[in-house]
């Protein structure tokens, strides 16, 4: 059997006040590949969406999606579509820059001592 691990970093303040940024990471596990069917499915809701903007319209020149250069509604497409045509498993953990471990907050230290970093915990 064939397992497809697809993961993604993401960095971000939570307000514009924020002097710290989050930064967390993701990780999807299936059997199935994401193939072209779900891409050309994915780009079909968007090029059918009549508030496209001009990131939105710039992924559909690009053909493919590329998470840091399209809109949260590019994302939201790629997503949907994945979500529907492919089962997994997803994991993900976000820490606050300004903490001294990344896992400070995601367990408490009773819990850090029986659980595997979160990402492997599956």
């Amino acid at each position: 059997m064939t397992l497809y691990a697809y993961t993604d970093e993401t960095e971000f303040k939570k307000s514009d006040t924020e002097l710290f940024s989050v930064v967390g990471t993701g990780l999807f596990i299936t059997d199935s590949e994401i193939d072209s069917s779900v891409v050309t499915e994915a780009m079909d809701e968007l090029r059918k969406n009549e508030q496209k903007n001009r990131s939105d319209i710039l992924t559909l020149e690009r053909g493919f999606f590329h998470a840091s250069k399209d809109s949260n509604n590019a994302r939201l497409c790629i997503c949907r579509s994945i979500s529907k045509n492919i089962s997994g498993h997803f994991r993900y953990s976000f820490y606050e820059r300004n903490k001294q471990k990344p896992w400070e907050r995601l367990f408490n230290p009773a819990e850090i001592k029986n659980k595997a970093f979160l990402v492997f915990y599956i």
